[in-house]
């Protein structure tokens, strides 16, 4: 599934998921600042576009697991940093991804 933005559309191949990282949390729980070096990446994520899956060496074929709009748990180092029309994207392989979480 593809991602549109104004002037592009973004879309993932093989097992390959594009997410938008959480806010970052600016001030501290005493309510100071952060600088932006000491500003954890968080490690949930929103789902914006997932790629079609994967063949297996057995000659089947795994779907992704994951689908646009999801909220997912990644790890805060891994994956490939981009930025798109302005917006800070992450570019991982689906077995990058720990969890997902759901509303019950």
């Amino acid at each position: 599934m593809t991602r549109l933005f104004e002037k592009h559309e973004i879309i993932p191949v093989g097992n390959y998921v594009i997410l938008r990282r959480a806010d970052i949390k600016e001030k501290s729980a005493g309510g100071l600042f952060l600088p932006t070096r000491a500003q954890e990446k968080s490690l949930q994520a929103e789902v914006l576009a997932v790629g079609p899956g994967m063949y297996l060496s057995g000659g089947g074929f795994a779907e992704t697991s994951v689908a646009p709009g999801d909220t997912v748990i990644i790890d805060k180092i891994g994956g490939i940093e981009i930025e798109l029309e302005g917006e800070k994207l992450l570019i991982v392989r689906e077995p990058e991804i720990f969890a997902v979480i759901k509303e019950k």
